[in-house]
């Protein structure tokens, strides 16, 4: 197998910890029980060691090794949708390399996930966004805060986009400013011996624009290189997808998609391929649900994002184009509630693809060795 195999790190327990930390502060003196009938009272020193337990076990599970080890390692920070009730944080993937933690969509709870995970906020320099929609963007603001407050960030959170015919990143962004511009001046006025400079929680906007199959160029920098490509989200224009490269290793983000075959073409003996999928019987199962409830307007909403979004089928036949080496699924729809429908969803897509292939979880990892 050309691909290391996945090596989840301490997910389960850095997410419980973290849990675990608010039900203890939250309640000092009573605990309640496993079976949750009646109370266990504990004495106080016993829950303050509780607690700074928790907290070392928080502190201990940075992954700063990550950043100077000379691998390149990947966390799935977010493989949620839009979908009302998803345990899962909004899009978000990424990738510690260099010394430096790249950011491919920040959608909504995603910067709670890679504090969770260990990574370094400080080390964020640069977010990627796929397109404009919420659920790969509200987490922004949320990252450049907690990147500036707990990380001590000196400078700008930098947030690439493309450049479409109506809308921009820079509009996103000035926007994500403005909204938080309340915020930035109360924390200054409260710490301002240790947060100075409210400008280091500021995002700035790096523009590009992309046209037709061929790739752009948008970083390059100590061996790291991105570059973007248009795919095909439907109505949603621009949308595109980054391709990461470092030390003979490569990394794919489709973002939303329809299968595109330029998805394909960019995506070429990847070493990795972190791909959208919709199981598009459920959805068109739920649709006919919503119509015989006689909820038509819900129902034509959730059809129409068939058109628009990857099958498990042709996320995999992709992949399978491309000759990847490993296929990950995001982004899930529906959020699959058991392994019984994720295996379900897996068989849809079965004997197409000889490489790995997963449905990920909030909080897992893989790790690429650089090739000599």
């Amino acid at each position: 197998m050309r691909f290391p195999s996945r090596r989840p790190v301490s997910r389960r327990t850095a997410i419980t910890g973290l849990a675990g930390l608010g039900a203890v502060a939250a309640a000092p003196a009573v605990l309640v029980s496993c079976s949750g009938e009646s109370p266990l009272s504990l004495p106080a020193p016993i829950v303050s060691e509780v607690v700074r337990r928790q907290v070392r076990r928080m502190a201990d599970a940075t992954r700063e090794d990550y950043l100077q080890d000379g691998d390149l390692h990947v966390l799935l920070a977010g493989t949620g949708s839009p979908e009302p009730g998803s345990t899962r944080a909004g899009a978000c993937v990424a990738v510690l390399v260099a010394g430096r933690t790249f950011v491919f969509d920040s959608g909504p709870g995603s910067p709670a996930r890679m504090l969770a995970a260990g990574v370094p906020l400080t080390s964020v320099s640069d977010v990627f966004l796929t397109h404009y929609h919420s659920d790969h963007l509200n987490g922004l603001p949320e990252l450049s805060v907690q990147r500036w407050v707990t990380g001590r960030a000196t400078s700008p959170l930098v947030v690439h986009g493309p450049i479409g015919s109506r809308h921009a990143v820079g509009e996103v962004v000035a926007g994500f400013n403005q909204s938080m511009l309340a915020d930035r001046e109360m924390r200054t006025a409260n710490q301002p011996d240790r947060l100075a400079d409210p400008e280091a929680g500021l995002l700035r906007a790096r523009p590009f624009g992309v046209q037709g199959p061929d790739a752009v160029r948008v970083y390059e920098g100590d061996g790291v290189i991105v570059d973007a490509f248009l795919v095909d989200h439907g109505p949603v224009r621009p949308a595109v997808g980054y391709r990461l490269s470092y030390a003979g290793r490569s990394v794919v983000v489709s973002g939303d998609t329809a299968k595109s075959a330029n998805l394909a073409r960019h995506s070429r003996k990847a070493d990795l391929l972190v791909h959208e999928a919709m199981d598009k019987q459920s959805v068109r199962d739920g649709v006919a649900a919503l119509r015989d409830l006689g909820v038509h307007e819900r129902a034509d909403q959730f059809e129409s994002t068939l058109e628009y979004h990857s099958s498990f089928a042709d996320a995999t036949e992709v992949a399978a184009e491309a000759d990847v080496a490993e296929l990950v699924y995001t982004h899930i729809i529906p959020d699959p509630p058991n392994m019984v429908a994720r295996n379900l969803f897996l068989q849809r897509s079965r004997g197409i693809f000889d490489g790995d292939r997963s449905i990920a979880e909030d909080g897992d990892w893989w790790h690429l060795t650089p090739q000599a």
